[in-house]
């Protein structure tokens, strides 16, 4: 072979060994989250490409001068279609990336192809863009395909509710009511904030109509607003800086009482029902019932397979909240001293725009069990895909709650930070019978009498 048939060759597969560097780079920094492949990319085009272009220079000049021009413009290129479409590509939806990389470097491919005059090397090339376009075709199928996928797998746990579904005086909200007048009626200027989790939402909402005067309600969240809705971890982070004066959820997590210690605050939690906390799994999944050392077992990571405990042979998905929601601090707590196993979470690397966590929060795959709290993943979620398992046979429900029957049940609690004559008087409230029908119809289990009179 003469040197200018080699020296094509060698272009040639320096070419196409840079698309498929910078190809499989892009790629792996998008889909994994240990920070090495996105430093890789980096490396590429902050490094390589550069360098290659002057070597690519130095080497071809004279021969080559037309496949410079074009190597410079598919280099810019390439910067631009990174720099601005893949963070896009990323956050829309990142089970298109692979389709969008390869037409990268197809339109560089192609661009590369009409630079050179060699044969042999337009050959090359066209080999090249072949491939290209084969692996692009499969590549957006499959994309599309499983993005199709996706979007039919339920999310049967979320973090917020259509809250306007449940909202105070509004006349078709789905909320419970008492029969007639409250006994008490709140007024004045010092009217207690109000907030919540996000499956206590209906109830309170009940509260805040029964006691609360319309006109200074106003709206949710609307400025000077007594009648706040966020979750679970805000709530209770805006019970200690003083922002609401009242949360309503579950008891607080470890890290938050000491949050609060940290700010010169109690948390002061009282009782006002009980809620069952339940663990659910595909309705496909052949599983009815576990026990609760099972359950532990599962998310402690030493059951990695359903038939271990009686089911199909199908790797177990266990997946959790994020830190300090109300479901996580109960299951942390159901685990005891057992350590929870990490989490699976979805990461994804965003290319200039930081990195973008994209938490899979118990999506209905067939070998998924989540868990959540019964009235929310009942009712406020109601999914037919999924099934509510028994636990130790006993499944969970208003009657099995109120006997003890079901063994794992959590407090449902009103949480403050100081008192005042309102906040007494209403604390006071929700505990009499008025309160506690509310709470006993809003899907809760009441913790005294809740007949009225």
């Amino acid at each position: 072979m003469d040197k200018n048939k080699l020296n094509d060759l060698m272009l040639a597969i320096a070419t196409t060994l840079s698309l498929f560097l910078i190809t499989f780079s892009v790629y792996l920094s998008a889909f994994y989250p240990d920070g090495v492949f996105l430093q890789i990319l980096y490396f590429f085009l902050a490094i390589a490409i550069p360098v290659g272009f002057l070597v690519t220079y130095i080497i071809f000049r004279k021969r080559y001068p037309r496949a410079l021009l074009h190597g410079i413009g598919s280099a810019c290129t390439i910067f631009l279609l990174l720099a601005i479409g893949v963070p896009l590509s990323l956050i829309v939806n990142k089970y298109y990336m692979p389709a969008y990389i390869i037409l990268l470097c197809l339109l560089t491919a192609c661009t590369l192809q009409s630079a050179f005059t060699s044969k042999r090397v337009r050959n090359v090339f066209t080999v090249i863009i072949l491939c290209l376009v084969f692996s692009g075709s499969l590549s957006l199928a499959g994309g599309i395909v499983y993005h199709e996928w996706q979007d039919k797998i339920s999310i049967v746990n979320i973090e917020n509710i259509n809250v306007h579904n449940y909202l105070a005086f509004d006349r078709n909200a789905d909320i419970a009511r008492l029969p007639k007048e409250a006994s008490l009626r709140l007024s004045g200027s010092n009217l207690p904030v109000i907030n919540g989790a996000a499956a206590m939402f209906p109830m309170y909402s009940s509260f805040v109509e029964a006691t609360y005067p319309a006109y200074a309600v106003g709206g949710l969240n609307h400025r000077n607003s007594p009648y706040r809705y966020t979750n679970t971890v805000a709530g209770y982070e805006e019970l200690v800086y003083g922002e609401t004066d009242i949360m309503i959820g579950v008891s607080p997590s470890a890290a938050q009482i000491a949050f609060a210690e940290e700010q010169g605050k109690q948390i002061e939690v009282i009782e006002i029902g009980r809620e069952a906390f339940v663990f659910f799994v595909n309705s496909k999944n052949s599983i009815k019932s576990l026990s609760q050392a099972q359950l532990r077992e599962i998310y402690a990571g030493k059951v990695t397979n359903w038939r271990e405990v009686g089911g199909d042979n199908l790797n177990v998905q266990p997946f959790q909240r994020n830190p300090g929601s109300g479901s996580q601090t109960a299951l942390e707590s159901f685990m005891g001293d057992i350590p929870l196993m990490t989490p699976p979470t979805e990461l994804v690397h965003g290319l200039m725009i930081g990195i973008i966590e994209r938490v899979s929060d118990y999506k209905n795959y067939r070998g998924a069990i989540g868990f959540s709290f019964l009235y929310y993943a009942s009712a406020l979620v109601g999914n037919p895909d999924i099934h509510i398992l028994s636990v130790e046979g006993v499944a969970p429900s208003a009657q099995t709650i109120a006997d003890g029957s079901y063994p794992i049940t959590r407090p449902v609690v009103l949480a403050v930070t100081h008192r005042t004559p309102e906040i007494n008087a209403f604390i006071d409230w929700v505990l009499s019978p008025e309160g506690q029908y509310l709470v006993k119809n809003s899907g809760y289990t009441p913790i005294r009498n809740a007949e009225l009179s």
